[in-house]
């Protein structure tokens, strides 16, 4: 549990003196892939930290139920009840995890931010594009991305392109992720942040058409056509 704390603490840290002297346009030895990755592994070691540090009180609940249902000989019309709609919860959940049902940060711009929020990310994609022609195989998922925008309507949608289309689904949402952590760390320039979660709801587009979009209760996973 505590090494998270460490990673986190420690990718911060880097991470922040990265973008301080970035505002500055201070020269620095911190390069903005280690920049990326340093923010990737903050991400990564929050899920983490968190995940093991709420496990004690899944573990006691799961405990409490265990001994409650030896407790009880049969079970009762209101336990049925109480079952069928958790089940009818579920359910609901379910389906309307397949469209955002409230506002996200691309929706809270303004146009001026959002004209200067596409220069830097058009600006950096092309960078990273760069890096990757290189042999740097971090910045290989800029190479499946034509454009990164944030649109009034649409909010944030990637155009990807036909060797995009050609990935299995598992490496589709690699692909994805890494767009949402670029798009993240774009808006940090800027001095936004992102409430409420690590990721940004991501629409996928190629050409005119919508192949795949975030979840809503879960941003990094994916519903693809």
């Amino acid at each position: 549990m505590y090494i998270f704390l460490v990673l986190l603490v420690i990718s911060v840290i880097i991470f922040l003196l990265w973008l301080n002297a970035k505002r500055e346009g201070k020269s620095t030895i911190i390069s903005n892939k280690y920049a990326y990755i340093s923010l990737g592994v903050a991400i990564i070691s929050l899920g983490g930290w968190v995940g093991l540090s709420t496990t004690p009180t899944n573990n006691n609940a799961s405990s409490d139920t265990s001994v409650s249902s030896k407790n009880e000989e049969t079970p009762s019309s209101s336990s049925n009840s109480v079952g069928k709609n958790a089940t009818d919860s579920k359910s609901n959940k379910d389906s309307s995890s397949e469209e955002p049902n409230d506002n996200h940060i691309i929706d809270t711009l303004t146009d001026e931010q959002r004209s200067t929020y596409n220069s830097n990310m058009s600006n950096s994609l092309e960078e990273d594009k760069n890096f990757a022609n290189q042999g740097k195989e971090e910045f290989n998922w800029s190479l499946y991305t034509d454009k990164i925008i944030a649109d009034r309507n649409t909010g944030l949608v990637a155009y990807v392109n036909e060797a995009f289309i050609n990935l299995g689904n598992s490496d589709k949402k690699i692909v994805a992720n890494y767009i949402q952590t670029f798009a993240k760390g774009e808006l940090a320039l800027m001095d936004i942040s992102v409430p409420g979660t690590d990721f940004i709801y991501l629409n996928i587009h190629y050409g005119n058409d919508r192949i795949g979009h975030s979840k809503a209760f879960a941003m990094n996973e994916f519903k693809w056509k």
